[in-house]
């Protein structure tokens, strides 16, 4: 038996924008993460507040997250290369007691390229129309 294919793309763009608001709520609360600038500058577009990315050297960043006393959300891409990277400042974090949430990152692994940037573009994409792209929260 094989798995139901889905061809709505209604559904998928409804999936992206409920994960917009979730994030966009949760960044209230807690220190958001992200890999590059350009995410930082994509999220905060979106009203995320909290939203920082790591610079060198990682140590004293870590430091400085730790002092800000809030819960982590990791915001990484899906590469290989990213996951390392994401585990290292993951397990940094959670030696200092930080509590540290990788579950936002889900999305992240059921889009193609796996990309930060490749899930607004996908979005897009999956509009299709400019009446719905005027619909959009972004």
């Amino acid at each position: 038996m094989t798995a139901r294919k889905n061809y709505s793309k209604v559904g998928d763009i409804d999936k992206l924008i409920h994960w917009m608001q979730h994030i966009r709520n949760a960044s209230k609360k807690h220190l958001i993460v992200c890999q590059h600038k350009r995410d930082r500058d994509v999220l905060k577009s979106l009203k995320c507040k909290n939203v920082v990315y790591p610079m060198d050297p990682v140590e004293d960043f870590v430091y400085a997250i730790v002092y800000a006393e809030k819960p982590v959300i990791l915001l990484y891409d899906g590469d290989r290369k990213s996951n390392e990277k994401c585990i290292k400042i993951k397990s940094l974090l959670q030696q200092n007691g930080v509590k540290v949430n990788m579950g936002f990152r889900k999305i992240i692994f059921l889009l193609k390229d796996r990309t930060f940037a490749g899930l607004f573009k996908d979005l897009h994409r999956q509009a299709g129309s400019e009446r719905v792209h005027s619909g959009l929260p972004f």
